[in-house]
C-alpha cells in the first residue's frame, strides 16, 4: 500500500522541558488521546533537541503528527555526544518524559549521522522498551573511519578520551557489532548519498547493512538520496510514513 502525507491542519506546539537528568528534551503530542507510537530523534553532531522551521527534518515531525504519533527529541549531552553512556541514558529518559506525559505504545528511533550511530548503540542495548524498528540517515555508524576523516576532536570531546585507540568498546556499531548483538525481530531501514563527503556510504552504511541482515530482523531495507550530506530529500516524510505503519501497525 502507498502511503502519502497530506497537509497538516493543526500543528501542536513544541513542548521544551527537561528530563529526569536534566538534559532539555522537546515533544510534539498528537491531539488524538490514549496510548500513541513515538519517533525519537537522535540529532546529528551539532545539533540539539531544537527541530525549528527551516530544519531539513522539520517535516518528519509534521509527518508524524498528522499520523497520530508522538515525535521527541534530546539535547543528549550536546552537540558531540555520539553514542555515549550519557547519551544512551538520555534517550532512556527521553522515553520515560514522553511516556509519563502521552503513553507510548511502541518506539522507532530516527537517526541521522552522528545520531545514527546513537541510535544503532540505542538498539543494540535495548536501551527503550517496545522498540519496534530504526531508521538510519546517513549514519556515521563507524567511528573509526569518522576519527580518522575529520571527527577525533568531536569523537574525543564526546567519550571524554584521546585517541581512537580508547574508543569504548561496544559503541562502535560497524567495528563492534554483530548480527548475534542485535535484537532480531526488528525493522531497519536506512538512507545514504554516494556524493557524501561526510559520511562515507563505502565506509560506514554499506559495512553496516550485512551486520544487520545476520540480526534476523524483521526488515532491513535501504535507498538512497540525491545531494550530500543530510540534505532535505534525504528526510522523506512518505517513506517515514511508510516504515513507522510497518513497525506500529
Amino acid at each position: 500500500m502507498t502511503r502519502t502525507v497530506g497537509p497538516q491542519r493543526r500543528f501542536p506546539k513544541p513542548i521544551d522541558t527537561t528530563d529526569s537528568g536534566g538534559q532539555n528534551i522537546r515533544m510534539w503530542l498528537p491531539e488524538t488521546t490514549g496510548p500513541a507510537p513515538l519517533i525519537i530523534w537522535c540529532h546529528p553532531q551539532g545539533g540539539t533537541q531544537t527541530i525549528g522551521i527551516g530544519y531539513f527534518a522539520y517535516h518528519l515531525v509534521h509527518a508524524a503528527l498528522q499520523e497520530g504519533w508522538s515525535f521527541a527529541a534530546s539535547a543528549t549531552h550536546g552537540a558531540d555526544s555520539w553514542s555515549s553512556n550519557a547519551a544512551v541514558a538520555d534517550i532512556t529518559n527521553l522515553r520515560a518524559a514522553v511516556h509519563a506525559a502521552r503513553p507510548v505504545s511502541s518506539v522507532v528511533l530516527l537517526g541521522a549521522s552522528m545520531g545514527g550511530c546513537l541510535a544503532s548503540v540505542v538498539a543494540k542495548e535495548a536501551a527503550v522498551p517496545d522498540l519496534r524498528g530504526v531508521y538510519l540517515i546517513d549514519p556515521a555508524v563507524n567511528l573509526e573511519w569518522m576519527y580518522d576523516n575529520g571527527y577525533s576532536t568531536s569523537i574525543n570531546t564526546g567519550f571524554g578520551i584521546s585517541s581512537k585507540a580508547a574508543i569504548p568498546t561496544g559503541k562502535d556499531p560497524v567495528n563492534d557489532f554483530t548480527g548475534a548483538s542485535l535484537p532480531a525481530g526488528l525493522r531497519w531501514r536506512s538512507t545514504a548519498s554516494v556524493t557524501d563527503a561526510s559520511v562515507s556510504k563505502t565506509n560506514c552504511i554499506d559495512l553496516f547493512r550485512p551486520i544487520i541482515q545476520a540480526s534476523s530482523p524483521a526488515e532491513e531495507s535501504y535507498f538512497t538520496h540525491l545531494g550530500n550530506h543530510i540534505p532535505s530529500s534525504a528526510a522523506w516524510p512518505a517513506d517515514l510514513v511508510a516504515f513507522g505503519h510497518r513497525c506500529f501497525d
